[in-house]
């Protein structure tokens, strides 16, 4: 028997190597970036890179591995503007643009970005 089934946009990319790749890419823009650094001073960046590639690994409908806290409680107390938010999705479009994911994807994860936004975005007056 055949499968009828459309791959999942996790296999459209390329399962978990592009997603790591995705993450590597990433994750340079992001972290060479003077408007977000402050954000990441103390942060352990090798557990950030496991957490980020499970969470877009399950975004993209790849495997369901993340165990990280919840959205709200990972980003809690970091004050987080809504532009500084907006940055680091400009980032990760651009990390999808290098690696040639397809637009009707990227699109898709903007939108589940758009929507927790809300949850992470909470403002403040950001990391220096």
């Amino acid at each position: 028997m055949t499968s009828t089934a459309e791959p999942t946009y996790y296999e459209q990319v390329g399962g978990g190597p592009a997603v790591q790749r995705l993450v590597e890419v990433f994750y340079d823009l992001v972290w060479s970036d003077p408007q977000l650094a402050g954000y990441f001073v103390d942060a352990d960046r090798d557990r950030l890179k496991v957490h980020q590639a499970r969470l877009i690994a399950g975004v993209l409908g790849g495997p369901k591995e993340y165990t990280g806290r919840e959205l709200a409680e990972a980003h809690q107390g970091l004050h987080i503007t809504s532009d500084d938010y907006d940055r680091v999705v400009e980032h990760l479009v651009a990390a999808c643009a290098k690696l040639d994911v397809p637009g009707h994807i990227v699109a898709a994860v903007g939108d589940v970005l758009a929507d927790v936004k809300p949850t992470i975005a909470t403002g403040g007056a950001g990391r220096p």
